[in-house]
């Protein structure tokens, strides 16, 4: 239940005093579950932080006995080789060494997989391991690997024949392969107490649903440090595969430890000098697979420096618009010479043509420079949207043009014949306006010749407009109007 909220209402001039409370099912689902772990979290917070104190301890020790323990497998080996393939008393004293080593071994990861489980009683811890076959399963699989090492008082050998020779392994050349897997441990203590595995990181990764489990933390270490963890898994790789070599090719070539790892470094980076090789099958195989571990380093820690070098959103953004204006200024220097050149001889002639020269190449060169000047760097949907804008206005425009052409042809058509109405009217008038000057100049001539010219004008004037009401048809109304002129007969 979540606090109670007091309130204080006045009913009546009294103050009342309310509690109202609230479950959590009256809140959403996510917010009850981020409720629901503080709560966990804070009750639990002292008993789990000793509960993780205990657990590193334990894969400390863990980690330092499957190192200890591979360490002396290896040089179990060695010894082995050095007598000839034959068990002497130290080479038993070793393994009874190696066997107390692994079965404290056991007994620590036994106890860290009790230690991680609630259960207060080791036999609600048996029964439920029992009860779960995947829990029991893993148990018992890094019980295993704890415990691989070879028995005391085991001397037989495996002899067989290979690219023309005969070659001897022991026991413990073949087991110490498999005792490479207690590096797992190793993995086990790295990601336990990395930072990816605190408390707040658990709440995070349990709210997000993400398991923390072992590959989870390698994985975040690879991607926060790709240097550091391709330079480790580089020198790890070299020393566990070139004790492998050491171990299968003693037998059948001088190969000294040194020159195994010397092997397995130039096989890694892809030199391969030739002057050392594998000469036997399984030497060659594991040779092919440390070739394929250095390909997958090197390749990425290509891919990491690329990421270093490679600019960021920011950095390509002012890289861009430093490299446009460097070009702007490269095509405006000809032009801004052009242009003051075009300057100095206007004002040297002072004249208006190339006063107005100098006028319109100012224009082009503000034009050019604003053109020029424009960002660049806009995104593609910026310039999709200025598109689509800059077409939409285009399209508009030509729709409003043709609702318009219908109007525009209607009155352009009324204006053709309007005109050409016009157009024959007056050259109608033009021919009887001719034709009535040269008649009456003809034919009355004589009658005219003793009056004056005034009179005359009149006569003529009087007969041409008489010509023409017969012609045309007016009125004698419309004739007797002061106003008659063309647009009457219009």
């Amino acid at each position: 239940m979540i606090p109670a909220i007091q309130r204080q209402d006045r009913k009546h001039g009294t103050v009342k005093k309310h509690t109202s409370l609230a479950s959590l099912s009256t809140f959403p689902k996510p917010i009850r579950q981020v409720l629901k772990l503080k709560k966990s979290i804070k009750t639990t917070s002292h008993k789990t932080l000793e509960n993780d104190q205990l657990g590193i301890w334990l894969l400390l020790v863990s980690s330092l006995l499957s190192v200890f323990n591979i360490t002396l497998v290896f040089y179990e080996s060695e010894l082995i080789y050095e007598s000839d393939y034959k068990i002497n008393d130290k080479i038993n004293a070793l393994r009874a060494v190696i066997f107390v080593s692994c079965l404290a071994h056991s007994l620590v990861i036994i106890k860290y997989y009790i230690h991680k489980d609630p259960s207060p009683r080791l036999k609600e811890w048996i029964s439920k391991v029992l009860h779960s076959k995947k829990q029991l399963l893993k148990i018992i699989l890094d019980i295993s690997i704890a415990m691989l090492h070879t028995p005391p008082g085991l001397s037989s050998n495996l002899t067989f024949t290979q690219l023309g020779f005969q070659s001897t392994l022991s026991y413990t050349d073949i087991i110490f392969p498999f005792c490479l897997l207690k590096s797992k441990f190793i993995l086990t203590f790295l990601s336990e107490i990395s930072k990816y595995n605190n408390k707040k990181a658990k709440f995070i990764l349990n709210w997000l649903k993400i398991n923390n489990n072992t590959a989870f933390m390698i994985k975040s270490y690879i991607k926060e440090t790709p240097f550091k963890t391709a330079t480790f898994c580089f020198g790890i790789s070299i020393l566990l595969i070139g004790m492998n070599l050491r171990i299968f090719e003693k037998a059948s070539s001088s190969f000294t430890l040194w020159d195994s790892f010397w092997l397995c470094f130039l096989t890694e980076s892809t030199i391969g000098y030739g002057d050392i090789y594998p000469k036997t099958h399984i030497g060659r195989l594991i040779s092919g697979f440390a070739g394929i571990i250095g390909v997958f380093i090197f390749s990425y820690n290509v891919v990491a420096v690329r990421d270093i070098i490679d600019l960021n959103d920011q950095e390509l953004h002012l890289c861009k618009r430093l490299r446009h204006n460097f070009s702007v200024s490269n095509q405006l220097k000809p032009k801004s010479a052009s242009f003051i050149q075009k300057w100095w001889r206007a004002k040297k002639s002072k004249s208006i043509k190339e006063h107005f020269s100098v006028i319109a190449e100012a224009k082009r060169f503000s034009f050019l420079r604003k053109f020029l000047s424009k960002d660049i760097a806009s995104s593609v949907q910026e310039q999709i949207t200025d598109t689509e804008k800059v077409t939409e206005k285009a399209f508009k425009r030509i729709k409003n043009d043709l609702e318009n052409a219908e109007k525009y042809a209607g009155l352009a058509h009324r204006l053709m014949k309007m005109e050409y109405g016009n157009m024959k009217k007056l050259r109608v008038l033009n021919g009887l306006y001719g034709s009535c000057e040269e008649h009456k100049l003809s034919v009355n001539q004589g009658k005219y010749l003793n009056k004056d010219s005034s009179s005359i004008m009149k006569m003529r004037n009087q007969a041409v407009k008489n010509l023409f009401i017969r012609r045309v048809g007016v009125s004698p109304n419309m004739s007797a109007s002061p106003s008659f002129s063309f647009v009457d007969l219009e």
